[in-house]
């Protein structure tokens, strides 16, 4: 008798493990099933975000239609900046020449185009509270300082400590 109940409770035992293990099988089918279906739904979100933004239809939108050519136009104003940099010839004493003076005067107007550039992307992108604002980026933080220091540096050489330099 007692070797009965052994085997019902082993049978018992096994059935319910077997149950178990069942029931289990069962709830990871539908967690994958679930999680499918969210990934299901997280594509289709995407690629309606996409088709909102008009990048499955080949449109870009109005910035970044415009973002390209401006950041051409500004590389080319760089190059164009270092171009007159080095053909710039220093000479001793504050003499100079008239292609110095005229590449002094071409440096004002890189100077206005930088200035503008650092206005239009902060503006864009806002100064500082924004995760992604125009200072919180290292290379505008630099190209910000570079510009600021222009203006106050010719302010200081026209100033009337330094008005024979102007």
């Amino acid at each position: 008798m007692k070797a009965l109940a052994n085997d019902t409770v082993l049978v018992v035992t096994a059935t319910t493990t077997q149950e178990m293990e069942k029931r289990q099988e069962k709830r990871l089918r539908k967690r994958r099933k679930e999680e499918r279906g969210m990934e299901e739904e997280t594509e289709e979100k995407e690629e309606k975000e996409e088709e909102r933004r008009g990048m499955r239809s080949g449109t870009r939108s109005w910035t970044e239609r415009t973002r390209e050519p401006f950041d051409i136009f500004i590389l080319l104003a760089i190059f164009a900046n270092c171009v007159a940099l080095g053909v710039s010839k220093p000479f001793p004493e504050d003499d100079s020449n008239s292609t110095n003076h005229d590449l002094e005067q071409v440096e004002y107007v890189f100077l206005v185009i930088f200035t503008i550039e650092t206005f239009l992307k902060i503006l864009a992108y806002g100064l500082v509270m924004h995760p992604s604002s125009y200072i919180r980026n290292g290379w505008n933080l630099l190209d910000f300082v570079i510009v600021i220091v222009g203006p106050l540096q010719n302010l200081v050489l026209c100033s009337g400590l330094f008005l024979s330099l102007c």
